[in-house]
């Protein structure tokens, strides 16, 4: 398991979330503990696509932050 640390995550990085859901950082973090991402892509769960919702980093398997 590789950590993701929430500082680095900017606004428009990418993640993908343990499940497999795919989701868009929509804002950087105020006090490290949660990032607000948009869900972009969710296989598993399609009723997520679209939305929004607060996460931290226990719930993040890897980011793209070259995006």
């Amino acid at each position: 398991m590789t950590e993701v640390d929430l500082w680095t995550l900017k606004p428009g990085h990418k993640t993908r979330m343990y499940g497999g859901a795919e989701a868009k950082v929509l804002s950087e973090t105020e006090g490290g503990e949660r990032i607000k991402v948009r869900y972009l892509e969710a296989k598993d769960e399609p009723s997520l696509e679209g939305t929004e919702d607060l996460v931290n980093e226990d719930d993040i398997e890897e980011a793209d932050q070259g995006c």
